[in-house]
């Protein structure tokens, strides 16, 4: 049996103003765990023992879109928000995340439309990009 590896890309820019967008193209998309969004600490980065999945034990703020359509915000590992947007990810589709912070708000966007409403976010955090891949095939 494969055992998935969890890989966490997180950049180390941060963003706490301006308007901010980015993109991914999905390869694969038939893991439903893969997820891109935003963190609020980048100090655990190197913790992977303790918090190498954000989806559960990562500190502070964490809101991604995972390919199952589900979008989560969560503090500290615990559910803030959750959006069942029933849009998924398909292989070939361009994910973009669009971070406002003049207004704080979240948004994300599959092949340019909008999944859901813009997410409120807490004001005056910095944040930073981040790109969840469950790799069952070593790419």
């Amino acid at each position: 049996s494969n055992v998935c590896e969890t890989i966490v890309f997180i950049s180390d820019v941060g963003y706490s103003s301006g308007i901010h967008r980015w993109a991914v193209k999905s390869h694969d998309s038939s893991s439903g765990y893969n997820a891109i969004g935003v963190i609020s600490n980048y100090e655990c980065i190197n913790d992977t023992d303790n918090h190498l999945d954000f989806y559960v034990s990562w500190p502070d703020h964490v809101i991604v879109y995972y390919t199952n359509g589900d979008i989560d915000h969560r503090k500290d590992g615990k559910k803030v928000q959750s959006i069942s947007s029933k849009k998924k990810w398909s292989t070939g589709d361009t994910i973009t995340v669009c971070l406002d912070c003049e207004s704080w708000k979240l948004s994300f966007h599959q092949n340019g439309m909008i999944i859901a409403d813009e997410i409120d976010i807490p004001p005056n955090v910095k944040y930073f990009p981040a790109l969840r891949c469950c790799t069952c095939k070593g790419q």
